[in-house]
């Protein structure tokens, strides 16, 4: 009897003993599964948030080159606008002026000849 008490005894040191060395081996494993979970969650969060910022990044630089383009098509614009308004009003003022040109010229032929008409009238009853 006492030998089976010793042997149970030392069963039941080897059962902890082994359950000792299975509990260590399942913390090693345990934390090296933490540690593999934590470096796939640290790489996951690093891979994320590196296409958040290239994806700000390009979202950024599309903006600049829209805002870019649309002030650069807006000045062209503007400017053949200004290059067109400047045309119109001195091809108006052109029209004006030979329009005023025109008529002086009309007025002053139209006047000479009443004057040269009159004259010849004048001339023509001093002679009578």
């Amino acid at each position: 009897m006492y030998m089976l008490v010793v042997l149970r005894k030392r069963q039941t040191r080897i059962c902890s003993i082994t359950d000792c060395s299975n509990s260590s081996k399942s913390r090693k494993s345990r934390s090296i599964t933490v540690v593999i979970v934590v470096v796939v969650v640290v790489v996951v969060v690093a891979v994320v948030g590196l296409i958040v910022v290239v994806v700000v990044v390009v979202a950024v630089v599309i903006v600049v080159v829209v805002v870019v383009v649309v002030v650069v098509v807006a000045a062209v614009v503007g400017l053949i606008v200004v290059v067109v308004v400047v045309a119109v009003v001195v091809v108006v003022v052109l029209v004006v002026v030979v329009v005023v040109v025109v008529v002086v010229v009309v007025v002053v032929v139209v006047v000479d000849e009443i004057e040269n008409h009159n004259c010849s009238r004048d001339l023509a009853l001093r002679r009578r």
